[in-house]
């Protein structure tokens, strides 16, 4: 671990802590982690999971519904959204207006070449009204 200061004014100091891992040539990386995996809402609220997602070389990923269709591969979808924040390695995913046929198991794969990939299985309860 590594300390830097920054000083980028007269007045104030700014402290960061840095955290790197030094690959070997052609090795990989890949971190995963989530604060929340099983999700429970009242039907027609949004479900939002936050990943963040720490990877060399570059990720890819798939997210799967319970009954195994790729989400990323549905046309003209409103019941799903997903994509990075603002923030570079966070990854945001949604399933909108919960009904109870939405419960269940969604998959989320990813991959980094040489790297088994990670499974995180988010899981999403809807209560009735």
């Amino acid at each position: 671990m590594h300390l830097c200061q920054l000083l980028p004014g007269i007045n104030f100091l700014i402290k960061c802590i840095l955290k790197f891992e030094i690959l070997d040539e052609g090795e990989s990386f890949l971190q995963v982690d989530t604060e929340v995996e099983a999700i429970r809402v009242v039907e027609h609220q949004t479900a939002r999971w936050i990943i963040n997602i720490s990877s060399f070389p570059k990720f890819s990923w798939l997210w799967k519904t319970p009954t195994g269709k790729d989400i990323t591969a549905l046309s003209n979808n409103r019941k799903y959204s997903f994509g990075s924040t603002s923030k570079e390695s966070e990854f945001k995913l949604e399933v909108f207006d919960a009904t109870l046929h939405d419960s269940g198991n969604y998959p989320f794969i990813v991959q980094v070449p040489g790297v088994d990939p990670y499974i995180l299985n988010l899981t999403l309860t809807v209560k009735g009204l």
